[in-house]
């Protein structure tokens, strides 16, 4: 008795299509894996180093700190 399998992957000049069973995984799990992939895909491009990222992120916080900083520190406009 064979079995399908869970997947099959198929691909053409500029794709790589993903088909998966309904029955093999939810839809949910399988969202969270295509958004890895994506994220991955991404990283693998970027030619960001962990210094830049750490920099990116000290800007971000100073940004959200100075936007909310009323807020967050009880004193309301």
């Amino acid at each position: 008795m064979a079995t399908e399998p869970a997947y099959q992957v198929d691909r053409n000049e500029n794709e790589i299509i993903v088909r998966l069973r309904r029955n093999a995984v939810n839809e949910e799990r399988a969202s969270r894996i295509i958004s890895y992939l994506e994220l991955a895909s991404i990283r693998d491009r970027s030619r960001l180093t962990a210094e830049g990222a750490a920099e990116l992120a000290d800007e971000i916080d100073q940004a959200v700190w100075k936007k909310n900083r009323d807020r967050l520190s009880g004193h309301g406009r």
